[in-house]
């Protein structure tokens, strides 16, 4: 089966929508530039990773990984938003709000987290016999560039808003990790 730029465009924006969100929370948290960079990047080589890999690795794995996937990835969003807002609520000795801050486990995390999507769809494509790196690069593309621009936007706000954006980032965490919990999705 051969995928025309069309439906290689509409699979990868509606993968990368998830992403988008929760780099929109990231941004809201006004971490530095190179996080937002590093998240988009991670975001990107996910994206084409685990669908790539979801046609080699099968049914087996998707199972095991969509039992415990979307229960795992809910308690993160909602453990990094509480964390958030608790950061958020605590004034640095100065008085002025503390600095945010993501390690490098939870940026592979988050961005891991927003991507097993990809690996599900991988492992539907690989059943339809599609093997198409153009169809994954293109996922990975769209997935990078709109997480991206949505850690610039969360950043622009977050900017002007000061803590209120940063507890409008936990909160806006919360409810994806909620929502992820209750089976919705992103």
């Amino acid at each position: 089966m051969v995928w025309d730029p069309w439906m290689i465009g509409g699979l990868a924006l509606g993968l990368s929508a998830d992403a988008c969100t929760v780099a929109i929370g990231i941004g809201l948290r006004g971490v530095q530039l190179r996080t937002l960079i590093s998240f988009a990047l991670l975001v990107a080589f996910f994206h084409v990773c685990m669908p790539w890999g979801g046609t080699w690795i099968g049914t087996l794995l998707g199972r095991f990984v969509g039992e415990w996937a979307g229960p795992a990835v809910a308690l993160l969003f909602v453990g990094l938003g509480l964390r958030e807002i608790w950061t958020a609520c605590q004034p640095a000795r100065d008085g002025s709000l503390p600095a945010a801050k993501m390690t490098v486990l939870e940026l592979v995390l988050l961005a891991f987290g927003v991507s097993l999507d990809a690996l599900t769809v991988g492992v539907g494509l690989g059943t339809l016999g599609v093997m198409q790196n153009a169809l994954y690069l293109g996922i990975g593309a769209a997935a990078g560039l709109m997480s991206f621009g949505g850690s610039l936007l969360g950043r622009h706000a977050g900017q002007r808003m000061g803590g209120v954006a940063q507890v409008a980032g936990g909160l806006l965490l919360l409810v994806l990790g909620g929502k992820l919990w209750l089976g919705m999705g992103p």
